[in-house]
């Protein structure tokens, strides 16, 4: 996430090698990213547990999705308009746990923006929106107040799940937190109906 500028300062005052990790695309991405740091660092074994129990952390929250849940439809959005689509972190992360990116099914390649009529129209089971530390309460206001959100899905179910954009941009082991948050979140009212969980054999 680094701009040029400041790779070109480091490398002015620095005489220590210089790597820039640019490719954090999908969970496999992460996965490589974070072996790699192990290798420049020394530190192979230690990234490997690391990676190990990211990748147990997922499957077992994927293993607590409902057998015979519909896959929910979620989209990305919030007050700046932004939604994540196909090639994105995100997407990947929607496929692990089955459920299906409403922008990235209706074409939004990477990052885009769309409008409340667009979200309307698609009519998402679930909003996922990133948020900082002490917007909550106004990103709610945002989304309950606008009578176009009100009226899809997500809106009359109070289906809108904010999530710590320390959470909802992690690129790293961190990944794990919100594939566990999203599971218990958007699958919650299916295991609330004692559906049978799916088990990992």
């Amino acid at each position: 996430f680094s701009r040029a500028e400041v790779i070109d300062q480091l490398q002015a005052g620095c005489e220590a090698p210089i790597v820039r990790f640019s490719d954090f695309d999908n969970l496999d991405q992460i996965r490589n990213n974070i072996e790699m740091t192990g290798y420049l660092i020394g530190e192979e074994t230690a990234t490997e547990v690391l990676v190990d129990k990211m990748d147990t952390r997922i499957r077992e929250a994927v293993s607590r999705i409902p057998k015979g849940a519909t896959p929910p439809k979620v989209v990305s959005f919030g007050p700046a308009s932004y939604t994540a689509g196909g090639g994105t972190l995100f997407d990947d992360i929607l496929k692990t746990i089955g459920a299906v990116n409403l922008a990235a099914v209706n074409g939004v390649d990477r990052f885009g923006q769309i409008g409340t009529e667009q979200v309307a129209f698609w009519n998402p089971d679930w909003v996922i929106c990133g948020v900082d530390p002490g917007a909550e309460e106004s990103t709610r206001d945002w989304f309950f107040e606008n009578p176009v959100l009100q009226a899809t899905r997500a809106g009359r179910e109070d289906h809108l799940l904010l999530v710590p954009n320390r959470l909802y941009t992690a690129a790293s082991q961190h990944v794990a937190d919100l594939v566990e948050l999203l599971v218990d979140e958007i699958y919650r009212e299916f295991r609330e109906r004692n559906l049978v969980p799916v088990t990992n054999e």
